[in-house]
């Protein structure tokens, strides 16, 4: 709470309702995975009597944490000097402080050191897959590589 300015709050929405409506949208849309949550119903024991609470107390808990947070970062900086790609970036380090990604690092290390030997061998087999196809794929199929049907099929469409 050190570094909000109440003057950064004036004036309060400068390009009117619409950004709101456009970023709420877009949070709601991009972040949440709704679809995801309505497919586990089917797994879950009495989905249609827990799935609807779920999703509304869900739907609060973000409409407040995105409230809270949009209300510290304009706070924290003039609307006019955030920068649109990376707005709380800007924000944290506009007062000296890279607090939000330090923490958030933080905060995943702290997860990740409480798994089970398991989780990690299971982490690095999949690892391993994944990047034996990815490469195996990659090297047949991308279109840099001058043996790749891709790669002859991308020049014939360039010219």
């Amino acid at each position: 709470m050190f570094y909000l300015g109440t003057a950064n709050f004036d004036p309060f929405m400068p390009s009117g309702f619409g950004p709101v409506l456009t970023g709420a949208a877009t949070v709601f849309f991009a972040v949440f995975g709704y679809d995801a949550m309505i497919t586990a119903a089917e797994e879950a024991k009495d989905g249609t009597k827990h799935m609807p609470r779920a999703i509304i107390l869900s739907l609060i808990i973000m409409m407040v944490l995105y409230v809270a947070a949009t209300l510290v970062l304009t706070g924290m900086q003039d609307y006019r000097d955030i920068d649109p790609e990376a707005g709380f970036a800007s924000a944290s380090y506009s007062v000296g402080l890279p607090v939000v990604p330090a923490f958030g690092v933080l905060a995943s290390l702290f997860l990740i050191l409480q798994l089970h030997w398991e989780t990690w061998v299971r982490f690095g087999v999949w690892l391993v897959i994944g990047l034996v196809i990815y490469f195996a794929y990659g090297r047949r199929n991308s279109v840099l590589n001058a043996d790749s049907p891709h790669y002859r099929h991308d020049l014939a469409s360039r010219s």
